[in-house]
């Protein structure tokens, strides 16, 4: 799990090329930026074209995007390297469940997936995406729940459902919140594996034209295997199609209709929740789909700002929203990572969620990618053998003595020989993180992230003059090999071994909060609450499928366990559900007026404190269970024989033969009441026990007695 890099000994030469490469980037920056100018971006078409002149010059970002089509028949997309160039390469992206922990053997089941054997030139991207937008699928949830039918009066019902809709809307504003100077952040994160290999053009020419392919035919067969793996780490959770890919890369290229809750609203239900997600035309190429019409993209040395016109269409709050210029200009600011760690361990990436101990956190939407080209064994074994070879030489020379990174380079080496002769190979890793912010409130977020990367390990800076890059190196599907090979040019890429690159990818996450129940398709949240993460944590105690619906709710006096429990309280009223609470204290008593419901007050007289509807007094209190019975007492009767047995025992068992001596004392007491037109109570069942000559019967009367007449509690029974 050390780093190594083959060009570390030309450093100096890797500088110099740096030198010159940013100057050549600065100039297509320059160029990017004329043709992304706003006017000719909502244009449309460049206006040193005539129209009708020859072909037109497309002025639009989507236009560098790469992804062309997708095969629904086989779930592969076709990509180009831009503009109008042919296509060639072949992709799957596989949307994956956050792990909540992680160990080697996870570890190696990664490294299983970056050894597939894919054809061409394989390319493995691995992005966490802290979505802003993605949260109000599970927000929607949260308030649906609160519209079925329930037991509450129509203003009780409707006073819960204004609360959920409130708590749904501070939610979904503090997930559109763009600055760092936020306490709490909400967000969705995503996880996504996407696959891209480049092959060549005649093969993928045949599989447009729906001729046979041995590389389309590995390619299937490759990425299957690499689905049966993630579903045995519980990791798989879909794969994407076409318009899971416009989407996503919406929200990204989008941020600022993000922000403003104005991405269309099938783009936020999630995948195959909302079969009406599915119905939009897709165009002929995916990747004019992605940007809107009226996103104006602008260029800068250390940042992309993303803006939207001030004439946005009247719509309600948005609208208001935007009155004010800067909430819809959002910043993109892209880092590149210059130093991976010495060691690490997959469980260490789950830092970059933010840390525990420091609350260092990224506050805003951010993706954070990590890039892994796999290289060849047979290549990688030799060169390394070579360059271990001139590190032993060099150590024994005079020179050597002066040159105190050798010891540290020969271990590297070491550990590459080693992986390339178990067969496991080394790859090339390029990492960076993308993170939007409100208008000039970029840079700062930046280092906000850099610092939270440094916690897992990794050394990241803002990349100045190669914002576009990054902002690629993102996008799901765009980092093939030739964007790779632009990567390692600027030398923003690192050669390490497989092993090495498994444990840095960032498949860790929080905790999603509860599935939906049994039988059902929606979940029903009781609570709606979010981790340190900003993870939104939907709880509902009754989703356990093995039937146990017990909770606890603890902590330290004044932290709030009356709140929360009153919250979850409410929660199953305006779910359709029924609670009784025994409430020591009387803390609950606000909730049972506000569900207009019945408070009952156990005091000595045995009375409770709510009138009765036909009278202002208070009402008798009686928890009879023998009153309980139905029309025909054997229908009921095994239920209050158990509640006898635990009033008479306790929590300890009854012997068999008493409880159904019991059952039969029961029946015949309820019927000899009924029949004499009163209500049978525990006295006269006592005293049916009394009169038999049984000696058990005689120790379970003389227990009940104190809920019989003259006992300590015979004002409740």
């Amino acid at each position: 799990m050390t780093e190594f890099d083959f060009a570390q000994d030309r450093k100096g030469e890797r500088n110099g090329m740096l030198s010159s490469l940013r100057t050549s980037f600065a100039r297509s920056r320059d160029a990017l930026r004329r043709r992304l100018l706003m006017r000719e971006n909502l244009a449309g078409l460049s206006a040193s074209q005539p129209r009708g002149s020859g072909t037109p010059v497309v002025d639009r970002f989507s236009q560098v995007l790469s992804v062309q089509y997708y095969a629904p028949d086989v779930g592969v997309f076709f990509m180009n390297d831009g503009a109008d160039s042919p296509v060639c390469a072949l992709g799957r992206v596989y949307e994956l469940t956050p792990a909540l922990a992680a160990d080697d053997t996870l570890a190696e089941g990664l490294e299983r997936i970056l050894s597939a054997e894919l054809p061409g030139k394989p390319v493995f991207s691995v992005s966490l995406f802290a979505s802003s937008a993605a949260v109000r699928e599970t927000l929607r949830e949260y308030v649906e729940s609160r519209s079925g039918e329930n037991r509450l009066e129509a203003d009780a019902a409707e006073v819960l459902k204004e609360m959920a809709v409130s708590r749904a809307r501070m939610f979904d504003s503090m997930a559109r919140h763009m600055s760092q100077a936020s306490h709490t952040s909400v967000r969705h994160f995503r996880v996504w594996l996407s696959i891209a290999c480049t092959a060549g053009q005649a093969e993928l020419l045949n599989i447009l034209e729906g001729k046979a392919s041995r590389t389309m035919a590995d390619f299937l067969r490759a990425t299957q295997g690499i689905e049966a793996t993630l579903r045995q780490f519980g990791l798989f959770a879909y794969a994407w199609d076409a318009q899971d890919w416009i989407d996503t890369v919406r929200e990204l290229v989008n941020p600022q209709k993000a922000m403003l809750g104005l991405l269309p609203e099938r783009s936020l239900a999630g995948h195959r929740n909302t079969p009406s997600s599915r119905d939009e035309v897709l165009p002929q190429s995916l990747r004019t789909a992605a940007v809107h019409p009226d996103t104006m993209i602008e260029l800068g040395k250390d940042s992309i700002a993303f803006a939207s016109p001030s004439g946005l269409p009247s719509s309600g709050r948005a609208s208001e929203e935007s009155s004010a210029g800067h909430l819809h200009c959002v910043e993109a600011v892209g880092l590149a990572v210059t130093g991976l760690p010495a060691k690490t361990h997959l469980a260490r990436m789950r830092s970059v969620l933010g840390s525990d101990v420091s609350r260092a956190r990224i506050r805003t939407p951010f993706v954070w990618t990590v890039n892994i080209e796999p290289t060849s064994i047979e290549s990688d074994r030799a060169v390394s053998a070579m360059k271990h070879a001139r590190v032993r030489q060099l150590m024994s020379t005079e020179v050597g003595q002066f040159l105190t990174d050798l010891g540290e380079r020969g271990r590297d080496l070491e550990l590459a020989m080693q992986a390339c002769e178990t067969g496991r190979g080394l790859c090339r890793l390029a990492a960076s993180l993308v993170v939007y912010a409100a208008s000039g409130k970029g840079v700062a977020a930046a280092h906000n992230a850099a610092n939270v990367l440094a916690a897992a390990g990794f050394q990241a800076h803002v990349d100045v003059g190669l914002q576009v890059m990054d902002l690629m190196a993102n996008l799901p599907l765009e980092a093939a090999s030739s964007l790779m090979r632009d990567i390692r040019t600027a030398g923003r890429s690192y050669t390490v071994t497989r092993e090495a690159a498994s444990h840095m990818l960032p498949v860790l996450g929080d905790f999603r909060g509860s599935p939906a129940r049994a039988g059902e398709l929606r979940r029903k949240p009781m609570l709606m609450l979010a981790t340190r993460a900003g993870e939104l944590l939907p709880l509902d105690i009754f989703a356990n499928r093995n039937g146990n619906y017990n909770a606890v709710v603890a902590g330290t006096s004044g932290s709030g366990k009356s709140v929360l429990t009153e919250e979850l309280v409410t929660s199953v009223l305006a779910t359709g559900g029924r609670v009784w609470v025994f409430d020591i204290g009387k803390s609950y008593e606000t909730v049972v007026d506000l569900a207009k419901g019945q408070f009952i007050d156990f005091d000595r007289a045995g009375t409770k404190n709510v009138p009765s509807e036909d009278t202002q007094e208070p009402t008798r209190l009686c928890l009879n269970p023998l009153d309980m019975m139905a029309e025909d007492p054997s229908e009921s009767l095994d239920e209050v024989a158990q509640i006898i047995a635990a009033m008479a025992n306790g929590t300890a068992p009854m012997e068999m033969t008493a409880m159904e001596l019991i059952k039969g004392a029961i029946d015949a007491v309820v019927r000899k009441a009924r029949s004499e037109g009163r209500t049978p109570e525990i006295t006269d069942l006592v005293m049916h026990l009394m009169n038999t000559r049984d000696a058990a019967l005689h120790d379970v009367a003389v227990r009940l007695s104190p809920f019989a007449a003259g006992g300590r509690f015979a004002s409740f029974f």
